[in-house]
């Protein structure tokens, strides 16, 4: 028999830690473990003194088998009689049984023992368990030696996961040396996890309802729960008048089955009852402790509201007034907000918290009766929203129609439309105020350069409604005019209009052409919609003399043309909304005298958004008008449409019927470029100042470009102005946007045939030296004479500059169909150059000119020119340049050759035909300038040479 001693026992204890831990960090923690300590453990069987298990399991201790018996030693398990076969003997074991605690579960995975034997004890071991009525080896077979040896048997196989009964194992010992001999287990531990069945505080453990209505399902609460080590499911059971469900909305039921992971329990109270009514939510599983969640809830009577039967009324539409409104309540609220709802003018009401009017928490409940309104019959009740946003509506309302009515013309007094005594509501219309003109004997009459407001304006049949010139009608909505109702705007007045809604009835608008001539044209466009045809409007013009702009062929058509642009006979084409028609003055006026032509649309006015499609043909050029039955803001409109014009210029025809002079006039939002041409006002009276409330009056056509992409020209209310003109444009009355620091000034060229050519230079803030959409106008010119200045290498009309710099230098250019002295002169300035010089430097003559101390009179050839002449803004002294033919112009006039030598003198001139026969001789000119009227030569090539004082010889040639 062996000994053991002290430092045997250390090391044994030492070897039995390190197991431990390894086992503890790889394979899971110490389930059971005994270092098996004492005089003579082996006495008891089983040996349980020293065992350290987890609380969730029972431990038989080690045992022995019959077939073995106890034999003395310290500090082991220690036996005898093990068989010598080479084949284990069933009863020749030590037995270890672990048994889970109620819902517990056993997780193995390891299993770890320390054996020793004597000399002639038992050399091989295996472990075998309950699980197969112990029929398979578990693991390898070991080898027990004379000193203590630890042996590991794995037991993660899934045959050792999650068993949930009593398992044992059983240590065979077998092939002993003798029959006397010894072996031991001196200490083990079985390693894994226990999981029990657990059920975790839910969250929240408590729920609370407040007060909800008898017989009703309050809104879901919600808590959750999980579970741990759980078999089946989590049973969830609540008393009435409580029910629980897996779902917010759906399924309540007084229990149902969570999953054993747990989730969300969604919780209802359903009182029948009145009063106070605290119940728990219990949560159970098998094995588990219970959980609770508290309820708390009270029910409450519905709640009621009555509204208090009161006459209200009548009120005026557009006057506010004041409503004390009484109710009564039954039943518990959960806050003191009660409501007054106002219904729609039939006395119909919304079920949702709209058209709240008042607001309070004691009967009676103040409320404000909108001005607003349209005329109607409305009703008023109470309303409450409890805190779970439920509504309570009273079941009746104040019992009687409080009647809202428009205010009425009665012209009691006179036909003032600005007289309070002439309107049933004893006020004079406002912009939030429905208004009616009645069939009385005085017509309704807007006049004295006033405006006129209104909400909706109805005129009645046989009712009159006139609005003088220089008056304005500013209406928020629509305008009705009913059958046999009539609505007249005469001429320099305005309908102007807010809202985007339609129009009905017919008016009559007058709208005043510029004084011309019997052969003289306009644009016009219509500001109404109807029937009324081109005909119709102008009955003695004759019928090819109405026009619409062909894009696609850059010309006018008329109903004769090939295109088919135009439609058919003007006696059947209406007016399309801001289209503009060419239209001549009507026939037969006296020839020489000017007379102006008085234009009546009639038909329903144009209102809200309005849209006209652009051609992209030709040279896109698209002829259209302002659709509204007021003028319209320039930069507005030139803003709205920056993707479809093309720079955003404007152009207005602007003359008589003369071929020879130039057809449009310009204008940008930086300015007006003139045309001075013979007939119509040329509105240069009023473009000055602030470009920003320039306007385009009502039934005005003219001319845009369309952008190469357009699509259509857009217009709308937010355009529309009050002005009151009969010019193209006027400065407007009304709000306008801001205008930029803007500094400009208008060079005029014209020559003694009445020619006329006008261009804009301008300096902003916000414009640079390249082209600026809607700044810089490009030159439309088709007369004989035309000034013209360039950025990125367009033509333009108007030019406008980044801010100013007396260093700058603007090229300027001209066309002249026709040679001779033509006059270049500033027309007007404004802003800085109001203290700065302009100067004009002549290239071609080396001259610098101060156009404000004069114009400038130059001589010229017929042609394009684009390098002669430059502005500038200081005088620099030039130097004398060699005489050139640049310096000299001939040209023929009259039957006239006239020559001019610029700065140099004259003295002799030669003339040679084409084959250099001398034709003509003149001596001592003595002159820069020289007119040959007696030239007797026939049309041909001639070769005109100039002599200088110096001596110096220029020749040109000429077609004469």
């Amino acid at each position: 028999m062996m000994m053991k001693f002290f430092p045997q026992k250390f090391l044994r204890d030492f070897l039995l830690f390190m197991v431990l831990m390894t086992i503890g960090t790889s394979q899971g923690q110490s389930i059971w473990t005994n270092t098996i300590d004492g005089t003579n453990p082996a006495t008891a069987n089983p040996f349980t003194s020293g065992d350290v298990n987890d609380s969730d399991i029972t431990v038989s201790g080690i045992g022995r088998g019959s077939g073995i018996s106890a034999n003395a030693g310290a500090d082991r398990y220690n036996a005898t009689g093990f068989t010598t076969s080479a084949s284990i003997d069933a009863n020749d074991y030590f037995s270890f049984t672990l048994t889970p605690v109620g819902s517990a579960k056993i997780n193995f995975s390891s299993f770890a023992f320390t054996t020793q034997r004597s000399n002639t004890g038992p050399v091989s071991g295996i472990v075998k368990s309950s699980l197969d009525n112990y029929s398979a080896t578990i693991g390898a077979v070991f080898t027990i030696g004379t000193a203590a040896n630890t042996s590991t048997i794995t037991l993660t196989d899934a045959a050792y996961q999650n068993i949930a009964s009593a398992i044992t194992f059983r240590v065979y010992y077998y092939k002993a040396n003798g029959g006397t001999g010894t072996a031991s287990i001196n200490d083990f531990v079985f390693s894994g996890t226990v999981s029990s069945a657990v059920i975790n505080t839910p969250s929240p453990t408590s729920l609370a309802f407040g007060n909800v209505t008898t017989n009703t399902n309050s809104v879901s609460k919600s808590f959750t729960v999980s579970g741990t080590g759980i078999s089946g499911s989590i049973a969830v059971a609540v008393p009435a008048p409580y029910q629980v469900s897996s779902n917010s909305t759906t399924g309540f039921a007084s229990s149902f089955n969570l999953a054993a992971a747990g989730g969300t329990v969604y919780v209802r109270f359903s009182p029948t009852v009145t009063g106070s009514q605290p119940a728990t939510v219990t949560l159970s599983a098998a094995g588990a402790t219970n959980k609770t969640v508290a309820l708390t809830g009270t029910g409450v009577l519905p709640p009621s509201l009555t509204t208090t039967t009161h006459s209200y009324g009548p009120f005026c539409n557009g006057i506010a007034n004041t409503l004390s409104v009484a109710f009564t309540t039954q039943g518990t609220f959960d806050n003191t907000d009660f409501h007054v709802q106002i219904s729609d003018a039939n006395g119909i009401f919304t079920n949702t918290q709209t058209n709240i009017i008042g607001t309070g928490t004691l009967s009676p409940v103040t409320a404000s009766f909108p001005a607003g309104l349209a005329p109607g019959n409305y009703k008023i009740r109470m309303l409450q929203v409890s805190n779970s946003s439920v509504l309570t509506f009273s079941a009746n309302d104040n019992g009687s129609a409080i009647n809202v009515s428009s205010n009425t013309w009665t012209g009691t007094t006179n036909s003032d439309w600005n007289t309070a005594a002439n309107w049933s509501c004893g006020v004079v219309p406002t912009g939030a105020m429905a208004a009616v003109i009645a069939q009385v004997a005085n017509p309704a009459i807007v006049s004295g350069n006033m405006t006129a407001n209104a909400a909706a304006l109805t005129v009645n049949t046989g009712a009159t409604l006139v609005v003088t010139g220089g008056s304005n009608l500013n209406l928020t909505d629509a305008l009705n005019v009913a059958n046999g109702g009539t609505a007249t705007f005469e001429n320099n007045s305005n309908l102007i209009q807010q809202n985007n809604v339609v129009n009905q009835g017919t008016v009559n608008i007058h709208r005043n052409s510029s004084s011309l001539y019997n052969l003289d044209y306009t644009i016009w466009s219509a500001p109404t919609t109807g029937t009324q045809t081109l005909k119709a409007f102008s009955p003695n013009t004759l019928d090819e003399r109405f026009y619409v702009y062909n894009t696609a062929q850059n010309a006018y058509s008329n109903y004769t043309s090939t295109s088919g642009i135009f439609g058919s006979n003007p006696n059947a084409v209406t007016f399309t909304a801001a289209k503009g028609y060419l239209i001549r003055m009507p026939d037969g006026l006296p020839a020489g005298q000017t007379t102006t032509f008085n234009g009546l649309f009639t038909g329903t006015p144009n209102n809200g958004a309005v849209t006209l499609p652009l051609s992209t043909g030709g040279n896109r050029y698209n002829a259209v008008g302002n659709p509204y039955p007021s003028p319209i803001n320039i930069w507005d409109f030139i803003d709205a449409n920056a993707g479809n014009l093309d720079n955003g210029t404007l152009y207005f025809w602007r003359k008589t019927n003369n071929p020879a002079e130039t057809t449009y006039a310009t204008i940008t939002k930086l300015a007006y470029n003139a045309n001075t041409a013979a007939g119509g006002d040329t509105g240069l009276a009023v473009f000055a100042g602030n470009t920003a409330q320039w306007t385009i009056n009502t039934g005005q056509g003219f001319f845009v470009k369309a952008a190469p992409a357009a699509t259509s020209l857009v217009f709308n209310n937010t355009m529309r102005r009050a002005a009151n003109n009969n010019q193209f444009f006027k400065t407007a009355a009304t709000a306008s946007p801001v205008e930029p620091e803007i500094s400009r000034f208008s060079l005029n060229l014209s020559d003694n045939a009445n020619a006329f050519g006008q261009t804009v230079i301008g300096y902003t803030n916000v414009t640079t030296n390249n082209l600026d959409y809607g700044w810089d106008g490009l030159l439309l010119n088709d007369g004989d004479l035309a000034i013209y200045t360039k950025a990125d290498n367009t033509k333009l009309a108007i030019q406008a500059r980044a801010g100013f710099s007396v260093q700058d230098v603007v090229p300027v250019s001209y066309k002249a169909v026709n040679g001779g002295n033509i006059t270049l002169s500033l027309n007007n300035f404004e802003g800085l150059f109001s203290n700065q010089n302009i100067y004009l430097k002549d290239k071609t003559l080396n001259t610098i000119h101060n156009l404000k101390s004069g114009s400038y009179v130059f001589t010229t050839e017929a042609g394009t020119f684009e390098n002669r002449f430059e502005i500038v803004y200081e005088n620099s002294v030039l130097s004398t340049p060699d005489f050139d033919a640049n310096q000299v112009v001939v040209y023929k006039q009259n039957h006239a050759l006239h020559i001019n030598s610029g700065n140099t003198v004259l003295s002799g001139i030669k003339i040679f035909d084409i084959s250099g026969r001398l034709v003509y001789e003149q001596n001592n000119v003595d002159a820069t300038e020289a007119v040959i009227s007696n030239l007797n030569v026939s049309q041909q090539v001639l070769i005109v040479q100039l002599i200088t004082a110096a001596n110096t010889t220029v020749s040109k040639k000429i077609i004469y």
